[in-house]
């Protein structure tokens, strides 16, 4: 996590031994996330978009392409891809590796609130706050299914399962979708 010296590491969670560790040029994080190869790490910076960088702490990038506050990153499980969410009502798809956008995701009325990439790597999810939930084809780009949930809040996890979703709820609690 993001350290009040404003330093990121990754742990070993059975030894207790610190893996890899970079100080990031930011005083404020809403929001991390670790690719599953734990070799990058997403910050989400509010009005600043976000931070892509690489561990141990090489290189980082700052992702800009959003008109407003960035929200919530998610990576591939390839860690191959970055899907960010922003208040300005679009996804977008990066690059890891070069930090290049790739694409933009149209079709929320407000907000993205949160976004998350399924085990497969080909479905993204992303959550509209008090609306519901987007289901994205990422091959192709294009929007498959809307799933109205007027209780939708922030935070979105796909179970390792691959067919169980964790959607956050605005009054608080987790709901839990199966596929």
């Amino acid at each position: 996590g993001l350290s009040r010296g404003r330093r990121v590491s990754t742990w070993d969670c059975r030894s207790g031994r610190r893996l890899a560790s970079l100080e990031v040029p930011v005083a404020d994080a809403w929001f991390l996330a670790l690719s599953p190869d734990g070799k990058s790490v997403a910050l989400t910076l509010g009005e600043d978009g976000f931070l892509l960088c690489s561990l141990p702490g090489r290189t980082s990038r700052r992702l800009t392409a959003h008109f407003d506050q960035g929200k919530w990153a998610a990576f591939s499980p390839d860690s191959r891809l970055l899907a960010t969410a922003s208040s300005d009502a679009t996804i977008k798809l990066w690059q890891v590796v070069s930090g290049r956008e790739l694409a933009t995701l149209r079709g929320h009325l407000t907000g993205v609130s949160a976004v998350a990439i399924a085990t497969d790597g080909r479905t993204l999810v992303s959550v509209e706050p008090q609306q519901g939930l987007r289901f994205w084809d990422i091959p192709t780009l294009r929007e498959v299914a809307v799933v109205p949930m007027p209780a939708a809040g922030e935070g979105l996890q796909f179970a390792p399962d691959g067919h169980t979703l964790a959607v956050g709820q605005m009054v608080g609690g987790i709901r839990l979708l199966k596929a």
